[in-house]
């Protein structure tokens, strides 16, 4: 027989790979697959050095989930796009599986590209921009979408995000040449936007997705250079000064106004074959190793 204390040591082990950030806050993004299109849910650390971790490939690649990311406690929720612009809701669990479109497609109508967000006990609001970058709130939740307000200005393309210590909506917007890097305060009830700071100097598009964390009282944002090299950044509403770059960049494409924080305990896990086979495999190596011995 295997000794506990071992079979123990190698459990803990198993858990270690499984899951490095099981207990701990993480993000999730929306990246390219090999053609380029934004279906891979990823996985990125809160602190440096940041390296994403591929989740799941969301779809058979005929819908690109560009339109944002949001979590209401106990499942994830994009926006999802096809090829002729109509864009379409959709529910998965943390770690990608189940994909479910919220009604039919292209209930949302067109243009969702400006992220999507969970107010906590208000549903979910999410950006779109017509052919002119007029951009609008909407409330999404059901999967049809409901004006709030009469309009946000131009360009809101690079995120959106609940901050329930201010009871606020928070996107990031852009300026006249496109490029979104400056922070916007937005009423949810209303619709009324305020402009806050700018996130820098221009040279960096904060288009990736943007990021609450409650505990922290800090937001996370993607910013990509002209390369389309992306990193992550946080910041706090001290302004301009606070606006940090953590690590270095951890992959090209993160374009998607996709950003979602998932609190202490809500982490994807792995599927329960994944967990069955290593524990099959831990056992072997461990009889393995006895047989030897003898």
């Amino acid at each position: 027989m295997l000794g506990s204390h071992r079979l123990t040591k190698w459990v803990a082990l198993a858990a270690l790979v499984l899951a490095p950030a099981w207990g701990s806050a993480a993000l999730l993004t929306i990246g390219p697959d090999s053609s380029f299109v934004p279906r891979v849910l990823t996985q990125l650390p809160t602190s440096a050095p940041v390296a994403g971790t591929a989740l799941a490939t969301l779809g058979d690649g005929s819908v690109g989930f560009n339109g944002g990311l949001a979590h209401d406690g106990s499942g994830l929720f994009a926006i999802g796009n096809d090829s002729s612009g109509a864009s379409t809701l959709y529910s998965m669990t943390t770690a990608g599986g189940s994909l479910t479109a919220v009604g039919s497609p292209g209930l949302l109508g067109s243009g969702f590209y400006g992220g999507l967000a969970y107010r906590s006990g208000g549903g979910l609001y999410a950006i779109a921009s017509d052919s002119s970058g007029k951009s609008t709130l909407y409330d999404v939740t059901g999967g049809s979408a409901t004006a709030v307000g009469l309009g946000l200005g131009d360009g809101f393309y690079g995120g959106l995000t609940w901050n329930a210590d201010k009871g606020q909506l928070y996107a990031i917007a852009g300026d006249s040449l496109g490029v979104p890097w400056s922070l916007v305060a937005i009423d949810a009830d209303t619709g009324a936007a305020t402009p806050l700071f700018a996130l820098g100097d221009g040279s960096i598009g904060f288009n990736g997705g943007l990021a609450y964390d409650a505990a922290a009282d800090r937001f996370f944002v993607i910013g990509s250079d002209s390369l389309a090299n992306s990193s992550l950044y946080s910041f706090t509403l001290a302004g301009l000064v606070s606006v940090t770059q953590i690590g270095s960049s951890f992959g090209q494409g993160f374009l998607n106004a996709s950003l979602v924080l998932l609190p202490d305990g809500d982490q994807p896990v792995p599927e329960p074959p994944t967990l069955w086979l290593l524990s099959s495999l831990l056992f072997v190596r461990l009889v393995s190793r006895r047989s030897r011995r003898r």
